[in-house]
């Protein structure tokens, strides 16, 4: 599912993460499957591997990290909007008698 967080995001060596992050800072050494996005700053470590799109201002890559996919980073990171609300079903009123 989607991680929202305000300050910072942590994805352990043993960790996965299959969907959206979005947050101020992350550390990734786990894997993540999905678009990651980064206000401020990104460090992939070396045992991570990663899926999908990266919007970051700033990014550390150590080596040996694997990044397959799209990355944009540098100004301003656009956070995608939280879902739209569905709207309400239409209520059917009965009439008794």
């Amino acid at each position: 599912g989607a991680i929202r967080a305000g300050k910072a995001v942590v994805v352990g060596k043993d960790g996965r993460v299959q969907g959206d992050v979005t947050t101020q800072d992350a550390v990734i050494s786990g894997t993540v499957v999905g678009t990651l996005v980064v206000e401020s700053r990104l460090e992939l470590q070396s045992t991570c591997k990663i899926e999908g799109e990266v919007q970051a201002a700033r990014l550390q890559l150590e080596e040996g990290a694997v990044l397959n996919g799209t990355i944009n980073m540098g100004g301003k990171v656009h956070t995608p909007p939280s879902a739209p609300k569905s709207p309400p079903a239409p209520v059917e009123e009965s009439r008794a008698g």
